[in-house]
């Protein structure tokens, strides 16, 4: 009998199978379309499910996934449970299709990645409310690879678990290399006091100074020794603040050893406070800021080198004194503020 159907309180029967091939489905415009979907979807009385089924969803590959609405009629919420392997650019791709990107801004848009990633996610999405959706999930890195495009160095070698909670990244700690040097890593959500951030990551390690100058092309790279202990906290704003990202360092330079001309010549055993920022204003431009205790700043910029690979120093300047060294409006070094020494044939031999 028809009365009473779909049978919500069991007075009667509906079951239909419906078998899909090479389907494409739509569900919420905020997310990526299922493609290539083929598979199995059962109604039975006022639910939904599937559980044999493969296809792809932002270009992220599934099969038998658990896709589940308990009751179509009454507070319909799509519920997807799935797990497996997925490589890491794939799984960065399907992020910036969704939702998850307008919350973590351009940055997003910047960040490259490679490796094997365990993956374990759960989608809860009310259909008649589907912007409030609830995303958890976690990810297992073996290996994985992670940084920015046109930076020829980032994170390697990254080893341990990532939950997803809430559109937030977490972990206790994340163990990776940093240029081939041992790092760990913790990721949280902005506090209660960094409204403008999104996400935050802080970062351990020590690296030879003499690894960081290649890195950046820095001169004097050879005249430096020792390791260099730090620590970093990459600060990811909200997509609506129009904040650049920003990574902020600091150390002790215990471990460091300059021979560098005064006066940036130190010894090793020596404490000295370093602080540092780098930023990512626009594509294609690195800036550094930073000051040492002995009252010398700097403000550096860079830009891609003449070959694509690397960076070159485009612009900068070298402060003493209580004012803070700023970038200068042309290109070039500019070196000002009063020194007790400073012999410009010890910097530049040679040359006098």
């Amino acid at each position: 009998r028809l009365r009473g159907f779909p049978y919500e309180t069991g007075d009667g029967r509906f079951r239909a199978e419906v078998s899909l091939t090479d389907a494409v489905i739509n569900y919420s415009p905020d997310w990526p379309r299922l493609q290539g979907a083929s598979g199995t979807v059962i109604f039975d009385r006022v639910s939904l499910s599937s559980v044999q089924n493969k296809g792809s969803v932002g270009g992220v590959p599934f099969e038998d996934i658990e896709i589940r609405v308990a009751n179509l009629v009454h507070d319909a919420e799509l519920d997807v449970a799935a797990t497996g392997n997925v490589q890491l650019g794939r799984l960065l791709n399907f992020l910036r299709q969704s939702p998850v990107a307008a919350l973590l801004g351009p940055v997003l848009e910047t960040v490259i990645g490679s490796g094997d990633v365990t993956t374990g996610i759960n989608l809860r999405m009310p259909i008649a409310s589907r912007r409030d959706y609830r995303l958890a999930g976690s990810f297992g890195l073996d290996r994985a690879t992670l940084g920015f495009k046109n930076v020829d160095f980032g994170l390697t070698e990254l080893q341990g678990t990532v939950r997803l909670d809430s559109n937030r990244l977490l972990t206790d700690e994340l163990a990776g290399r940093f240029l081939d040097e041992p790092v760990s890593i913790a990721l949280r959500a902005g506090l209660v006091d960094e409204p403008e951030l999104i996400q935050v990551a802080e970062i351990q390690g020590a690296t030879p100074p003499a690894k960081l100058a290649a890195a950046f092309s820095l001169p004097y790279g050879e005249q430096l020794d020792g390791s260099l202990a730090w620590n970093a906290t990459v600060q990811i704003p909200a997509r609506n603040k129009g904040r650049a990202v920003s990574i902020q360092v600091t150390s002790d330079l215990e471990g460091l050893v300059s021979n560098i001309a005064a006066p940036l010549t130190k010894l090793a055993g020596e404490r000295e406070a370093l602080d540092l920022e780098v930023r990512l204003p626009e594509r294609g431009l690195l800036q550094v800021d930073g000051k040492v205790d002995r009252g010398i700043s700097w403000a550096l910029q860079f830009v891609p080198g003449n070959s694509g690979a690397g960076w070159r120093l485009e612009r900068g300047a070298l402060r003493s004194g209580p004012s803070r060294a700023s970038l200068p409006a042309e290109p070039g070094l500019e070196i000002g503020g009063t020194f007790a020494t400073l012999r410009f044939e010890d910097w530049f031999p040679g040359r006098g």
